[in-house]
């Protein structure tokens, strides 16, 4: 299915699956791997596994990024407790080749609604991506893969009111060769 901004796809598989099939289809000559939001490592296990050489990921919460040092002693990981709008400038002024990028560095709430607070942190939005954008936009390399998770929070709260149609022209901004494809109505990819 399209739409007037996005091409929509569906895998027939469960949303863990879908990501780590993303993950996968979408792999950079490179193999380099950066993300917003560690969390529980979830994004650094589905890189490594499919084949990503080198990830670079970056949380406000000192636990997760201790969690991922730990579970992933030995691989080559660059894990930073920054948050991303500090992180990705000193990434991607490290990296000389397109790289897919996972933006997943907002906040969560719990299963009440509830901000869950070790996912914000004083004077930081709730939703980082126009930030993380804004950083991509300024760097030398313009053919990154850039996947947005959580799709359905565009316009609401959890992403600051934020509109994709919004964040699509950002993007379009640092090349307007960008297409955009929806996997799973969670997982936007925007690609060449």
């Amino acid at each position: 299915m399209k739409n007037n901004l996005y091409e929509e796809i569906n895998l027939p598989m469960s949303r863990d699956d879908a990501t780590k099939k993303v993950f996968e289809i979408y792999k950079t000559k490179n193999k380099t791997f950066i993300e917003s939001g560690t969390f529980l490592g979830n994004g650094i296990y589905r890189a490594f596994s499919v084949g990503y050489e080198k990830v670079y990921t970056c949380d406000i919460n000192k636990e997760f990024v201790e969690n991922a040092k730990k579970n992933f002693f030995g691989k080559d990981l660059i894990v930073v407790n920054e948050p991303s709008e500090v992180a990705f400038v000193e990434f991607l002024s490290s990296i000389d080749a397109p790289s897919l990028i996972w933006l997943d560095g907002h906040m969560m709430p719990d299963e009440n609604g509830e901000i869950r607070p070790y996912t914000v942190k004083e004077n930081l939005e709730y939703c980082p991506l126009v930030k993380e954008i804004d950083i991509i936009k300024k760097t030398k390399i313009k053919e990154h893969i850039i996947v947005i998770d959580d799709f359905k929070c565009f316009g609401t709260w959890l992403f600051d009111g934020l509109k994709f149609e919004t964040l699509s022209n950002k993007i379009l901004e640092i090349n307007n060769n960008y297409k955009f494809t929806l996997y799973n109505e969670e997982i936007m990819v925007c690609h060449f």
